[in-house]
């Protein structure tokens, strides 16, 4: 999620409440895929299905627009996820950030999003 040195004007692309995931780079910069669902799909109204998404896009290297470089003070880790889901280690924080975004009804139902099982 967006850090309190997030600026919006310079990120424009990731909007209010997406789901953003993933990984360090050796720079110390992150590359994030993410989804906003700017369209409006029914199917990915809540937050943890938009960060599935982009967890999706990432594993496959899918080309997307929704993908960024950017300096990893800009963004918080709030969790893990991976194919089988999503472990928040940190919900006050993101519920905070989605009320903040008037998105809190997107928000998990708990900390633990489980897609599969092993």
């Amino acid at each position: 999620m967006p850090s309190a040195l997030f600026e919006p004007s310079t990120n424009a692309a990731i909007r209010s409440g997406s789901g953003i995931v993933g990984f360090g780079n050796p720079d110390g910069s992150l590359t994030v895929y993410f989804e906003s669902n700017r369209f409006d799909e029914g199917g990915l109204h809540k937050w943890e299905h938009k960060a599935r998404k982009a967890y999706d896009r990432m594993v496959m290297a899918a080309p997307t627009v929704s993908k960024a470089k950017i300096d990893a003070r800009y963004l918080d880790q709030v969790g893990i996820i991976d194919g089988m889901g999503i472990t928040l280690k940190q919900p006050d924080r993101l519920t905070q950030w989605l009320e903040l975004c008037d998105k809190l009804d997107t928000a998990p139902a708990s900390s633990i999003t489980v897609w599969k099982n092993r």
